[in-house]
């Protein structure tokens, strides 16, 4: 029909026709196009696409964007951008190959030989060898930078029988030296040429080359030279594959205030370990919030040498069913943490009893146990051989806002059970020298960092009861040890689980102390960046460990076009 004849027609209608006309031709284009986006559905796959910015918050400026020396969160969230380790983390925690394409133990758990993934090269177009793996060990390892990875890489031999093979040599066998090669790699073809002395001055601080997803593009500072934002552009290179996202731009802020008021106006858009107090404040509609566990252990340390009711097992177990764990993280965190049961952060204890009945458990526990009442006092005693003792202790912490309002919740839970403390609040750098050093306290409430199998085995083994060991309530049982020293030596999951399993009982059964919760690690993050996960976090860096497949635009793209 001609446009002629098609207006001729229209004219000829009356009102009523033309609107009919009018809404069945609106509804029979509606309908072609709902038809060719359901075809277009059926037949097409949205998949990411490069391109894109994201824009990140820190507090503070990195100084040091080197594996070596990096200290500050700042220095190693820069560090995970720019260089690659043999190893990276895994989604689900595990290790999986970055700069490696393979890697074997030996049966004894003393040799890890690993193979490195043909034609690497650094961001400067350089050549990635065995070479550069070797260098930057023998630079942690050298005493006058001071590396803080120092420790963990004392007594660690390293050869390099060709260009792609790497063997490192371990004094005893340690399950979790595996985690210990996510390291960043070095170019030694650079930093060879500049002497120790120099490390600290050199450009390469501030403006690296290695071998990450992504490579620093540019630098501001301020009149003063303090790194203010660093732009990275995605390697195209990466060993696992270019980024999606095109520009990460990383901007320094004084402080959490700053920062979070930048991400509250979009000005950012992501801003990693938020104060749980502050997501009310923070998040916006526009916002995903993204948690893990993090690798602290909070708990009540006993101390039976400084208040001798702490030798009696029954009174500990009672105070784990009276304290409300769930109360306490409701109210400090926001719901943002987890209980515990055990001494690793992944010993999450996932069926919480009712607090009431618990309480009710734990007063009968006490009343079998001689702890009775007094109606004057409102304070249990025990009275052996005409001595009585009041069920009474004191509380020792740190005075940050989380800490004393956990111990001051625990001081009125245990309160309701009978039983009398009181709360000592230290400036954190006092508690650790004076009161956690000298294991001056009755009972503490603090935390223990957990990054590996080590830090288990330095907080529990009887070895490790006197200063600078961290065993800090005291604790000794040879069973226990020797657990400890096997799952050292285990790299089966599954077997280091049941002795993780059993170490957790043993402990449960001793009563040292109080498992309580471990915080959450939270990262807001805009919602136009796509496909963000974070794994377990043992160091705020680690959530760009998958950075690389991170995206914020997409395309469709025709099935049969898809591999």
């Amino acid at each position: 029909m001609t446009s002629f004849k098609m207006k001729s027609l229209i004219a000829s209608l009356g009102i009523r026709e033309r609107v009919v006309f009018i809404v069945a031709g609106l509804c029979l284009i509606i309908g072609i196009f709902g038809g060719l986006v359901t075809l277009s559905n059926l037949f097409t796959k949205q998949i990411p696409i490069h391109g894109g910015t994201y824009r990140e918050g820190i507090v503070g400026s990195p100084r040091f964007i080197n594996p070596v020396l990096a200290t500050s969160d700042a220095d190693q969230d820069l560090v995970n951008l720019v260089y690659s380790g043999l190893v990276r983390i895994a989604p689900d925690g595990s290790s999986e190959s970055d700069l490696a394409s393979t890697w074997t133990i030996s049966p004894d758990g003393k040799t890890y030989t690993v193979t490195l993934k043909p034609k690497l090269v650094f961001h400067d177009g350089k050549p990635l060898t065995s070479s550069d793996v070797a260098f930057t060990i023998s630079k942690i390892q050298d005493p006058t930078l001071k590396s803080p990875l120092r420790v963990a890489w004392d007594g660690v031999t390293v050869s390099t029988p060709d260009a792609q093979t790497v063997v490192f040599q371990l004094v005893k066998p340690y399950s979790g030296f595996l985690n210990q090669l996510t390291v960043g790699i070095l170019p030694e073809h650079i930093w060879s040429s500049i002497s120790n002395d120099d490390w600290l001055t050199t450009q390469y601080e501030s403006e690296p080359i290695g071998s990450g997803p992504y490579k620093i593009a540019s630098v501001d500072r301020s009149r003063v030279g303090i790194t203010q934002s660093v732009n990275l552009v995605a390697y195209k290179k990466f060993t696992l594959g270019e980024p999606y996202i095109k520009n990460i731009d990383i901007v320094s802020f004084a402080n959490t205030d700053d920062a979070e008021s930048a991400f509250h106006s979009r000005s950012i858009d992501g801003l990693a370990a938020i104060d749980s107090s502050d997501i009310g404040t923070t998040r916006t509609s526009h916002t995903n919030v993204l948690t893990s566990p993090t690798p602290r252990v909070f708990g009540l340390f006993f101390n039976p040498s400084k208040n001798k009711i702490f030798s009696d097992q029954t009174v500990i177990k009672a105070f784990n069913l009276a304290i409300d764990k769930d109360a306490i993280i409701q109210s400090v965190f926001n719901g943002y943490a987890h209980p515990l049961n055990g001494p690793l952060p992944e010993s999450l204890d996932t069926s919480l009893p009712d607090n009431q009945t618990s309480l009710t458990l734990a007063g009968t526990l006490l009343d079998k146990d001689g702890w009775k009442l007094n109606p004057k006092t409102g304070i249990r005693e025990k009275t052996v051989n005409k001595s009585t003792t009041r069920l009474s202790f004191s509380i020792s912490t740190a005075n940050t806002p989380e800490l004393q309002a956990s111990a001051n919740l625990i001081s009125d839970q245990l309160q309701k059970l009978g039983v009398e403390t009181s709360v000592k609040v230290f400036e954190v750098g006092n508690l650790n020298q004076n009161v956690i050093r000298g294991r001056d306290f009755e009972s503490l409430l603090f935390g223990e960092i957990v990054h590996q199998d080590t830090d288990i085995y330095a907080f529990w083994d009887s070895s490790q009861r006197s200063d600078p060991g961290l065993n800090i309530t005291g604790y000794s049982n040879k069973h226990v040890d020797t657990l400890l020293q096997s799952v050292l030596k285990e790299t089966d999951p599954n077997k280091q689980a049941t002795i993780y399993s059993q170490i957790s009982a043993q402990l449960a059964n001793d009563a040292p102390v109080v498992f309580l919760y471990t915080p959450d690690f939270i990262y807001l993050v805009d919602q136009k960046i796509k496909n963000v996960s974070i794994p377990a976090v043992t160091d705020p860096s680690d959530r760009f460990s998958q950075i690389n497949t991170w995206y914020t635009y997409t395309d469709h793209v025709w099935n049969f076009f898809l591999k």
